[in-house]
C-alpha cells in the first residue's frame, strides 16, 4: 500500500500485491486470519483514496478470498459515501459490483435508496450523475 500512496492508481502494484497474497498468504494455515487483516487494512486505504480503483479493485480481490467480509465491507461503504456524499465512479464501480454479485435485501435497500439520493442531489448533465444512472442499472441487470 506504500506504493499506492507514492504512486497513485499504480495497478501494477496492486497486481504484483495480488501474486503476493496467491503465492505466500493463502498457502498458510492461518491464512484467513492474514486476509482479514488485509481487507481492514484496505478499506481504511480505499477510504482515504476513495478516487482510486486500484484499490477497490484489489479489495474486492480479497473480499472474493473471504465471502463473509463483503456485507459489512460494503455497508460500511455505503456509511461513508453517504457521509461524505461521495459520487466518484471508483467508488460506485466497488458498490455496484458487490451490489450486483449478491447482498442482503436491505443492503441492497440501502444502495438503491443512496444511489437515489445522491442522484437527485447530483449537478445536472454531471459525470456524477451519470455514474449514479449507470450503479442503477447493474444490481437489476444481475437479478
Amino acid at each position: 500500500m506504500v506504493s499506492g500512496e507514492r504512486h497513485p492508481r499504480n495497478y501494477y502494484a496492486w497486481c504484483h500485491a495480488r501474486y503476493l497474497i496467491n503465492a505466500f498468504i493463502l498457502p498458510l494455515s492461518s491464512s484467513q486470519e492474514g486476509i482479514s487483516r488485509m481487507i481492514i487494512a484496505t478499506q481504511k486505504w480505499c477510504f482515504a483514496h476513495h478516487n482510486d480503483i486500484s484499490g477497490w479493485q484489489f479489495l474486492l480481490f480479497l473480499l472474493d478470498k473471504q465471502p463473509a467480509e463483503t456485507s459489512p465491507v460494503f455497508r460500511e461503504t455505503l456509511k461513508l459515501a453517504a457521509s461524505f456524499k461521495w459520487r466518484n465512479e471508483s467508488v460506485w464501480y466497488f458498490l455496484r459490483l458487490v451490489a450486483a454479485r449478491g447482498v442482503a435485501n436491505t443492503d441492497k435497500e440501502e444502495f438503491e435508496g443512496l444511489r437515489k439520493t445522491l442522484w437527485e442531489t447530483a449537478s445536472e448533465d454531471s459525470i456524477e450523475k451519470k455514474t449514479l444512472e449507470r450503479a442503477e442499472q447493474w444490481p437489476m441487470a444481475s437479478q
